[in-house]
């Protein structure tokens, strides 16, 4: 019985990805750019996902209070389609937290999400909340996590 149990645990972490309570490697948290300590909300996003765009000002807000510092991975494969996306969004002050491209996908292989938008609530290097697609008010449900 209790090999089942390890079998089904071990399993659902590969058929899903990175989830809440799962620590973050130290080379996940550099390639993050983030600290062992601390609160951040990881938001993978792309050019081409219309509800990342809609929850991005959000999160630049909840950045901007200081509650929580946001680290972006822009997922883009094209690095100037991910430069021009950010140039824009920061024109329009819908951006701005710090962003790590991904173009080749080595950081979200780490997590694995399902879809994007994806957000990934981390407090001193723990994963307390995961957030996969567009939900409104998305900022007031990641200060939800955060109480």
């Amino acid at each position: 019985m209790k090999k089942t149990i390890y079998l089904v645990l071990l399993a659902s972490s590969l058929l899903f990805g990175m989830q809440r309570g799962d620590i973050l490697s130290s080379s996940t948290l550099k390639a993050l750019h983030i600290g062992k300590r601390g609160t951040y909300v990881i938001d993978f996003f792309a050019s081409w996902c219309h509800s990342c765009s809609v929850e991005m000002p959000q999160l630049s807000k909840l950045h901007r209070s200081g509650r929580a510092k946001v680290i972006g991975v822009d997922i883009d494969q094209k690095p100037s389609d991910a430069k021009k996306f950010q140039s824009r969004m920061r024109k329009a002050h819908k951006l701005s937290f710090a962003v790590v491209n991904d173009p080749k996908g080595n950081i979200i292989k780490r997590f694995d999400p399902p879809g994007v938008p994806a957000l990934y609530i981390i407090k001193n290097g723990k994963i307390i909340g995961v957030e996969i697609g567009a939900k409104s008010h998305i900022d007031k449900r990641i200060l939800g996590y955060l109480k």
